[in-house]
Parts: structure tokens; sequence; C-alpha cells
């Protein structure tokens, strides 16, 4: 009896770890794009390890991020898509968020909404998504430039992907159409 509960305990077992296995292949790492290694120098035991994409469709992306420290007080997370100078792309709003206490990832999802503007080019371009992880109660540190923190912890991943606007560019909700009703038969035919 006891060597069949170890049986079904070892192959429970061999279960998880398989299944652990088959999420972490799911998530396609994204490259790191910090130029330097002054920010992990600072950061001290605070640090972004890597980021991956969870899932991605035409119009949003969900990423994982992990890291490791953030303990010792609470801390917001900002992410952020952005164009190939390091500009926040309007078509996404920033993702804020609460860093959990006690884990050791995130997701953040980025979804794509065209701009009330004429597009000239049948695409958006993505180069990069900054994560920056800073005081929750510090007023500076909302303060970046070009998606690396000042006073927090800040990574920056490639992402380069093509987001299709619509050829008119905006919102088309508000577009008047005129009909013109041409009758099918005369009232006297209708039966009753």
């Amino acid at each position: 009896m006891i060597k069949q509960l170890l049986n079904y305990c070892l192959m429970a077992g061999a279960l998880l770890a398989s299944s652990i296995s088959l999420n972490a292949q799911n998530c396609e790492p994204l490259q790191s794009a910090n130029s330097s290694g002054l920010e992990s120098l600072l950061s001290g035991d605070d640090k972004i390890i890597s980021a991956c994409i969870i899932s991605e469709g035409s119009d949003y992306i969900a990423i994982r991020v992990a890291y490791s420290g953030f303990t010792s007080k609470d801390f917001k997370v900002v992410g952020k898509v952005m164009d190939n100078i390091k500009k926040p792309l309007r078509e996404f709003e920033d993702v804020t968020m609460t860093l959990p206490k006690g884990g050791n990832s995130f997701d953040l999802q980025f979804s794509f909404k065209s701009a009330n503007k004429a597009y000239t080019k049948s695409s958006v371009e993505s180069k990069y998504i900054a994560v920056i992880i800073s005081p929750a109660n510090d007023p500076l540190s909302g303060f970046d430039i070009g998606g690396t923190s000042i006073l927090g912890t800040s990574a920056m991943y490639k992402l380069d992907r093509s987001w299709a606007v619509g050829a008119s560019g905006g919102d088309n909700s508000k577009v008047t159409v005129n009909v013109t009703l041409t009758p099918y038969r005369s009232a006297s035919t209708i039966k009753q």
C-alpha cells in the first residue's frame, strides 16, 4: 500500500514538473535592449530578470515579467510600448499596476487602438517595451527618460511588431450613410 502511494506521488510530481516546463516553453522570450550595465549595478538586489510573450494577437500583446527583490516597501509597475526613438506610442495606453507582494513575476497586457488621426501608412511599428518598477509613494518615481527610470529599476526589451491600422484612420462609429428606399410592393397587395 505504501509503495503504491509513493508511486502515485512520483507520478503526480512528474506531471507537475512536465506542466511547469510546458508553461515555460509557451513563453517566447524577449531580447533585452538595455545598452549599459549601470542599471543592474545601481538596483542592488531589486532586479528585473526577464520578459517573455505569453499571448498576442492582431490588436494586443501580453507579456510576463520575472523579477527578484522589491520586498522593502510598496512598488508600482509601469509598462510602455515604444517606437524606434523610445517614445511611447499613442496607440497603446501605458499599463500601471501595483507590484504583487511575495511574487516573482507579473503579467502586463497592452491593447492596440488606432488614434483619431489619418494614417499615412497601413501599420504602426513598435520597437520596444519598457518596464519600470519604482517606489509607489515617491512623487518623482514616474519621471523617466526614454523608458529608463531615474529613481526606480527599469528594463527595455525589443518588440519589432507591425500593428495594422484602418485605411481611414480613427473611429468609424460616427459615419453617416444615406440610404434610398425603394418600394417593393404596394400597400394594396399586402395580405392580412
